[in-house]
């Protein structure tokens, strides 16, 4: 059966969406400026420690990913950090087109996409894994306990969204 704890607070000035590990070790969030914009996510150490009626926690910043995106999902050996990220002007280059203004790159402005990248923890390097077309979305990434990922597929302009699996972080590893 569940048996309630008592809440434990962690103060992170300009971190959100955190995401604690399958271990309870470490946290992981976006991390934003003092205007609020993204700036990268955050790994930091976690630690709970009984106190009474309440818990003394402890974290200190690991190391900082210069990547942005939405939520993060950490993969349950704790090695492989997964992301969506909607594509921006930024982007060109890295999805094979001329820059911003190459006219087979504009429909992803106009109409947008967002695609998955997964990112090794322990090296920082950051790899896309899908290669959505303009108006199609990879959205909310998921690890299993198995090492596969699983993701919803939305295009607009329709009510139908799927689900999709890849092994993408367990390819990676070869």
């Amino acid at each position: 059966t569940y048996s309630p704890k008592p809440s434990a607070t962690l103060v992170v000035p300009n971190e959100g969406d955190l995401v604690v590990s399958r271990s309870g070790q470490w946290v992981v969030s976006r991390l934003g400026d003092d205007l609020g914009k993204q700036v990268g996510y955050q790994l930091r150490s976690l630690t709970l420690t009984p106190a009474g009626n309440s818990y003394t926690v402890e974290s200190s910043v690991l190391t900082h990913y210069c990547a942005t995106g939405g939520t993060p999902d950490i993969s349950y050996d704790e090695r492989w950090l997964v992301f969506h990220h909607y594509v921006t002007a930024d982007d060109a280059l890295s999805l094979g087109f001329t820059g911003s203004d190459d006219p087979d790159f504009k429909p992803y402005l106009s109409s947008g996409a967002a695609n998955l990248y997964l990112l090794d923890l322990t090296t920082g390097e950051s790899r896309r894994i899908t290669r959505m077309q303009p108006s199609q979305y990879a959205l909310y990434p998921q690890f299993r306990s198995d090492g596969w990922l699983y993701f919803v597929v939305r295009t607009l302009g329709t009510t139908t969204e799927y689900v999709v699996a890849t092994d993408a972080a367990l390819a990676a590893d070869k």
